[in-house]
């Protein structure tokens, strides 16, 4: 996913913090900082704060409440409220899931059919590198592994269209991947998920990479909290 300079200055900003609670510099239940003085210690704007804290809440980090002090949330993790609006867009999560349940699925079955060994390689990488993120429970790194892997599937279904509306709505759908993570107990599922979708186009199944991807999407969503 190709990153504006703010875009990389907030992920960065998120790892900071992340590594903050997963070092248990920051613990459970823990209020954060005020956003002026976290910026100061981190030395970004506030902008760029208050964009890293609702990636962090996203992933299940952090909890915050309208004239409350964010609180950290890190034994179990935490699913965002699902009637809350997406922060980048318009559109609900309900509604992506849905487009991407239809989009993705087709896109799966296409690229089954054309991806070349090369391609097959650099979604083998991109899964190693999310089991890993999972494993190391860096989150930050893992949504954007997971934004990466379908991404990658878009571009190699030889369809442009589906790839360029990904790079258009590329953040709104980086939170809708987000949310699931919060579901710390969950990880494998995802990672089961990832691999049944690459062993569908390895083995040049599009019948099966169709399947696995609209369940992997309805499972994504139900992690998320949101019926299909």
């Amino acid at each position: 996913m190709t990153q504006s300079h703010n875009d990389k200055v907030t992920k960065m900003v998120a790892l900071q913090i992340q590594e903050l609670i997963r070092s248990g510099a920051l613990s459970d239940g823990q209020p954060l900082p005020s956003q002026r003085a976290l910026s100061q210690m981190l030395g970004v704007s506030r902008t760029s704060l208050r964009e890293a804290l609702i990636t962090l809440e996203m992933l299940g980090w952090v909890h915050s409440e309208p004239r409350k002090r964010t609180i950290i949330v890190n034994k179990e993790g935490r699913v965002p409220d699902d009637t809350a609006p997406l922060w980048r867009l318009d559109y609900s999560a309900k509604e992506i899931y849905h487009f991407r349940f239809i989009v993705e699925s087709h896109a799966a079955g296409r690229a089954a059919m054309y991806c070349s060994d090369k391609q097959v390689k650099i979604l083998r990488q991109n899964l190693q590198s999310f089991n890993k993120a999972l494993k190391m429970q860096d989150l930050v790194s893992a949504a954007e592994h997971d934004h990466d892997f379908h991404h990658l599937i878009m571009s190699f279904s030889q369809n442009r269209m589906f790839a360029d509306c990904y790079d258009s709505y590329g953040k709104s759908f980086l939170e809708t991947q987000s949310r699931p993570l919060g579901q710390r107990k969950r990880f494998l599922e995802m990672t089961i998920e990832h691999k049944n979708i690459l062993d569908s186009i390895v083995a040049h199944e599009p019948t099966n990479a169709e399947y696995f991807m609209r369940i992997h999407i309805l499972k994504a969503a139900e992690r998320a909290g949101i019926s299909m």
